[in-house]
């Protein structure tokens, strides 16, 4: 959202490309503000009982966003300015929350909830996926592990090893937690076929 002080159409045009989606005049006072965000609110896409219940801290939300953008745990850390083991226990936490058990599952359950950015990633904007992919990408936002994939697809653990690689390659993310953030992004994994 932005609160501006009567600035042109361009100008407008300019924060939409970054982002923005709402812009209140300072004119307009804040019963206008409050009205606006009442508006929008009710327009959103209620959260489900485990987003209500999760009650993710905004550092835990920031360290999943990181999670969800491929980045490793130093990375993380030297990214929020705390040590790796904190950033360990956060995601701990995270997954209590949630009851997630791996990082995809955990990305998936919070891209439902519409808390992760909804940019589509640089990489992946015309991909092509085939039928195994987005099986691929259906079973990781469940959460499965490597086994599960092969055991449910009927091919060995290797196989879908390969797979899942040039699949990460496609979409241009590094781990499974990337890759179903940028499936989310794109809407390549129905929100109702997720936990």
């Amino acid at each position: 959202m932005i609160i501006t002080d009567g600035v042109g159409p361009a100008c407008h045009a300019k924060f939409a490309g970054c982002g923005a989606q709402l812009f209140v005049s300072y004119e307009r006072g804040y019963a206008a503000l409050i009205a606006v965000l009442q508006e929008h609110l009710t327009q959103r896409p209620s959260l489900n009982h485990s987003a209500r219940q999760a009650r993710l801290t905004d550092r835990e939300l920031a360290v999943l966003r990181l999670v969800g953008a491929g980045l490793t745990v130093p990375e993380i850390a030297k990214l929020l300015g705390i040590g790796a083991r904190g950033v360990e226990n956060h995601k701990r936490r995270i997954f209590a929350k949630l009851g997630a058990h791996s990082q995809a599952l955990a990305v998936s359950s919070v891209a439902n909830m519409g808390l992760l950015d909804p940019r589509p990633h640089p990489m992946a904007s015309d991909m092509d996926l085939s039928r195994r992919e987005q099986e691929l990408l259906r079973l990781a936002a469940h959460g499965a592990s490597m086994r599960q994939m092969a055991n449910s697809l009927g091919v060995a653990p290797k196989t879908v090893e390969s797979q899942l690689s040039r699949l990460y390659r496609k979409l241009g993310v590094h781990n499974r937690a990337a890759a179903v953030a940028v499936a989310h992004a794109f809407g390549l994994v129905p929100e109702d076929d997720v936990p």
